[in-house]
């Protein structure tokens, strides 16, 4: 989407002035098209009411060589389980379902997603959908009249097809976000996107509406929805909307969440909780209440939305996702925790929630950067393709039957740490230490004889003794086992399955290595936190070799598939022990998960370092730069008194006409273009306002074609006797 080159004046266009006004400043939301429709009563059949989602699954069981697409492949393990409601994502390149056109009406067309609406199995489909428009989220620079009326009417057209298509008779579907507070993160202290998520949120609505208003007659249903995670906010533990104490020393968005902000204010028909902060309770103990945690949680999110929204009741409400990881909590575990789920929603007492999505049908694939796994109703590593006891559990309830309480299972003692360096009884592990895995005790024992030792490392995988099996033995109070070749420095997940396969918890902790190189930061040429094909990368770390290192890169499709580039020495441009510098793949995959290797002279291998590999962007919002502070211009320093005139670095700035915006607390300053003003594509100079005070202040730019920056903060100083003081600051 190019953004509108008459930004200011379209602003002023009566059809968008009404929806500003409508999300953000009335009482109740009136929007275009139909209002909401009343949303039906939560459903009376548990498979109805308990969905599950399916979304970026482990791949690794997935039958080669065959016609069945991963779409459908994962829909007939939920339908297997007895849940007639799916949650998947459109457009579904995740999926890898061949060719498909981006925009949703025509995805929704594609065999694939033609097979999954059309399955007689399931009755409700919840989409979690980005149009054609925003591949980036098109709101995080500003939203448009323009973008409103083409994410409007593309929601439109997909409801014509899901609406006017005789064979979706009786079916609901219900058209969903990705995770709001998650969405807004990096963009949360700043006012302007806040509206611009709003109206985002809202044009999605109104192309609901309007579909709606098209369709009258039609059989099936359709629905909107926000999706949001938070009623606290996580770093200061605040209820959602608390307002900060010191705005000049604090940000005084610093309590805001969609619940409280974006909910009441826009026309939707459903809000979903995505509930894992709620179900985080279990952190405090074992006896902790789902119930009572997602009954004070949502009711404190009902009544956020009804302060603009009166008529809103508990059967608007979703929990569009719930999990627990069976690496954090262990099988048996999670297997009691998911029957709780079932009686927290369904006692007559809780809030009444129309849905309840479990995530996921299949254990997550795996990615670079996360260790915590083991979600799924379907174990899937290592050629085992089973229930878990969650799984059994799920498909018990759905199908009427009670699950009793699950006994037994391996479990990794805790305190004291039971996985130690057997040589020396610390829990500190080198790569090759012999490991000794301690049982919590004899009602959670391992196996007598059929254990098996996981150990994961990013994208990575290994079972023992298969992998490894010297100094493996076991018993049912202790194991001892190597670590296999292959791992590197860095952190592990390290868990137990017993002869039945059933899984313990996992011990994470950093394995180190003496010798080998350490990552500790990756630089892109522009500092903009932008690597693509072809660029130039900056490696800073510890013990790399004087000459003669080697540079890997390694990435990971969307279908788990694996691929790895050794750096050629030609494109090693300089290295010492401390940094290296080199020049990317071009044959790199953009918008992939990409990591980064140093290999030193004598063959030891550094950690991992994880970063995302994108298209070279040569347009685009302008970026202030994540790698160079902003700093005063006559000292080159950050320290910067009320009276400085600042740098600011990044890139995609405009050539001519940038605007620079200030903010301080609730004020708003526009820099004057005075004698000290200069512009660039990569640097802007600028006066402070003179209004700024001493204390916290944030910076963004506005491109010449209405296009914003994040913004970035930073401390104003304050002068005492001459001498310029920085402020210190704390949260």
């Amino acid at each position: 989407m190019t953004k509108s080159r008459n930004y200011r004046s379209s602003l002023q266009k009566g059809l968008w002035l009404a929806l500003l006004a409508a999300v953000l400043g009335s009482s109740s939301v009136t929007t275009f098209g139909q209002q909401s429709a009343p949303v039906p009563s939560p459903p009376t059949d548990r498979r109805d009411r308990f969905g599950i989602y399916n979304w970026g699954v482990d791949y690794a069981a997935y039958p080669a060589g065959g016609p069945v697409d991963r779409l459908n492949w994962a829909a007939d393990k939920i339908a297997e389980i007895g849940s007639r409601t799916i949650r998947v994502a459109m457009p579904g390149d995740i999926y890898a379902v061949g060719e498909m056109n981006d925009d949703l009406a025509q995805a929704a067309a594609s065999p694939a997603y033609d097979k999954l609406f059309s399955d007689p199995r399931f009755k409700t489909i919840m989409l979690t959908v980005k149009s054609s428009t925003e591949v980036e989220s098109g709101w995080t620079d500003g939203y448009t009249q323009e973008e409103y009326n083409s994410v409007r009417d593309e929601i439109a057209r997909l409801g014509d097809y899901l609406l006017g298509n005789p064979k979706f008779a009786g079916k609901t579907f219900i058209i969903l976000n990705w995770e709001g507070d998650n969405a807004m993160s990096g963009y949360e202290n700043k006012q302007s996107i806040w509206d611009a998520y709003t109206a985002w949120i809202q044009s999605r609505a109104d192309g609901v509406k309007l579909t709606r208003g098209r369709n009258a007659s039609s059989s099936a249903k359709l629905f909107s929805g926000l999706e949001f995670t938070l009623v606290r906010d996580p770093k200061t533990g605040k209820p959602c909307g608390t307002p900060v104490a010191d705005p000049l020393r604090q940000d005084p968005l610093e309590n805001r969440c969609v619940i409280d902000y974006v909910a009441p204010r826009v026309d939707v028909d459903y809000y979903s909780l995505s509930a894992w902060w709620t179900l985080d309770v279990k952190n405090q103990g074992l006896d902790a209440s789902y119930k009572d945690a997602l009954k004070n949680d949502l009711n404190f999110a009902l009544s956020k939305v009804r302060e603009r929204r009166p008529d809103v009741v508990e059967a608007n409400f979703i929990i569009g996702e719930f999990g627990m990881p069976r690496m954090r909590w262990s099988e048996t575990t999670v297997a009691n925790f998911v029957n709780e789920i079932f009686d927290a929603v369904e006692a007559p007492d809780a809030f009444q929630v129309s849905y309840a999505v479990f995530w996921q049908v299949i254990d997550n694939g795996p990615l670079f950067y996360v260790i915590e796994n083991g979600f799924g109703l379907i174990r899937s590593r290592h050629g085992i393709f089973t229930l878990t006891r969650a799984g059994e559990v799920f498909k018990s309830r759905l199908a009427g039957r009670e699950a009793p309480k699950w006994t037994a299972g391996p479990f990794i003692r805790r305190d004291p740490v039971g996985v130690v360096n057997k040589s020396t009884g610390e829990p500190e592990l080198h790569l090759d230490s012999v490991l000794q895995i301690d049982a919590a005790g004899m009602t959670t024992p391992f196996s007598e004889i059929g254990n098996k030792v996981n150990i994961e490392q990013g994208i990575y995988q290994y079972l023992l003794p298969r992998d490894e099996a010297a100094n493996f033995s076991e018993s049912p109070s202790r194991i001892t086992t190597s670590f296999p070749k292959g791992l590197r420095p860095g952190f592990v997940a390290i868990y137990v399955s017993d002869k039945d396969g059933v899984e313990s918890q996992a011990h994470f902790t950093f394995i180190t290595c003496a010798a080998c190189p350490f990552l500790y930061a990756a630089e892109d040429e522009r500092a903009l936190n932008e690597f693509y094909p072809g660029g130039m990368v900056r490696l800073f770390g510890f013990r790399f070799a004087p000459t003669g290192n080697t540079v890997i890169v390694e990435q990971q499709t969307e279908q788990q598939v694996k691929s790895r580039f050794i750096i050629p020495r030609a494109d090693v441009i300089e290295e010492s022990p401390e940094r290296i510098t080199f020049k990317m793949p071009a044959q790199l995959i953009s918008s992939r998960f990409t990591a980064i290797i140093v290999r030193d002279a004598e063959g030891d291998e550094s950690n991992t370092w994880p970063i995302q590999a994108y298209a070279e962007k040569t347009a685009g919002p302008p970026k202030i730069a994540e790698f160079r502070p902003i700093t005063n211009r006559d000292t080159g320093g950050q320290n910067i008194p009320v009276d400085s005139v600042i740098a600011i670095p990044g890139g995609r700035f405009s050539t001519g006409g940038n605007t620079v915006v200030f903010e301080q607390g609730a004020q708003r300053f526009t820099a004057a273009h005075d004698a000290n003003w200069s512009e660039s594509p990569t640097e802007i100079t600028v006066k402070l306002p003179g209004s700024l005070q001493p204390g916290r202040a944030q910076v963004y730019v506005v491109n010449a074609q209405g296009r914003e920056s994040r913004a970035v903060e930073f401390a104003v100083a304050r002068q005492v006797g001459g001498k310029r003081e920085p402020i210190r600051r704390g949260r």
